[in-house]
C-alpha cells in the first residue's frame, strides 16, 4: 500500500504532501493540484534498474529513463514540467528543463567524471550543443 499524509481539496491530494511506500520511504515530497504532482516537489525511484551502467549516452536520455534516482524540481500534471534535475545512478546529473516528463530545452549533463555537456534537448534528444 501507499501512505499519503497532506493536504486534501474535494477529495483529492492538493496543497503539500508526502507519499510513502508501505515501508514508510518516501516517493514524493512537494506541492499537489487535483491527485497530482503540481508545482515543486522531490520525487524518488524506488524501482531503480538493478543493471550496472558505466557511462550514460547524454546524446539520448531516453536510455536512462530506467536508472534515474531522484528528481528535485518542478512538476505539472504530475510529470517532470520546468526545471528540475535528474539524478542517475552512476552518479551523473541533468540539471535543465523538462516537457512532458522528459528533458526538453536548454541544459547541462554533469558527468561523474567532472565533464560537463551544455546543450538543448528535445524529448530526451540532445539537438545541438551550446
Amino acid at each position: 500500500g501507499i501512505i499519503y499524509q497532506g493536504g486534501w481539496y474535494n477529495d483529492q491530494k492538493h496543497g503539500f504532501g508526502v507519499l510513502s511506500d508501505k515501508n514508510g520511504l518516501q516517493i514524493y515530497s512537494g506541492d499537489w493540484q487535483n491527485d497530482s504532482f503540481s508545482g515543486k516537489g522531490f520525487l524518488s525511484n524506488l524501482n531503480v534498474s538493478s543493471e550496472d551502467v558505466i557511462e550514460f549516452d547524454y546524446t539520448n536520455m531516453n536510455g536512462a529513463w530506467n536508472h534515474w534516482i531522484s528528481y528535485e524540481g518542478e512538476f505539472g500534471d504530475g510529470k517532470m514540467e520546468g526545471k528540475g534535475i535528474l539524478n542517475l545512478s552512476n552518479g551523473d546529473t541533468f540539471n535543465g528543463k523538462f516537457k512532458d516528463g522528459m528533458v526538453n530545452g536548454e541544459g547541462c549533463f554533469y558527468k561523474k567524471t567532472g565533464e560537463v555537456i551544455l546543450g538543448v534537448w528535445e524529448d530526451n534528444v540532445l539537438i545541438h550543443h551550446l
